[in-house]
């Protein structure tokens, strides 16, 4: 089994530290690995905003235009 490939413009780690146009890689909702996005990559998706690991646990954070957050779990 593969790993969930997922892009972002910008990707909080669970120590806080914060990266731009990232990608990270998940089993589950574990982080086994993360790196610059610096291309098209197969099988990546793309997710605009922000995920952020709170808890262990990755979130996605969508800011809307009128300046409210969507915030939900990344799920399997």
């Amino acid at each position: 089994m593969m790993p969930r490939r997922i892009a972002a413009k910008q990707v909080i780690l669970p120590d806080g530290t914060i990266y731009t146009n990232h990608v990270i890689e998940l089993f589950g909702s574990r982080l086994v690995n993360h790196y610059p996005l610096e291309g098209e990559i197969e099988m990546t998706e793309w997710l605009g905003g922000t995920i952020v690991f709170k808890e262990q646990k990755p979130y996605h954070i969508t800011t809307h235009a009128d300046g409210t957050q969507h915030i939900q779990p990344l799920s399997q």
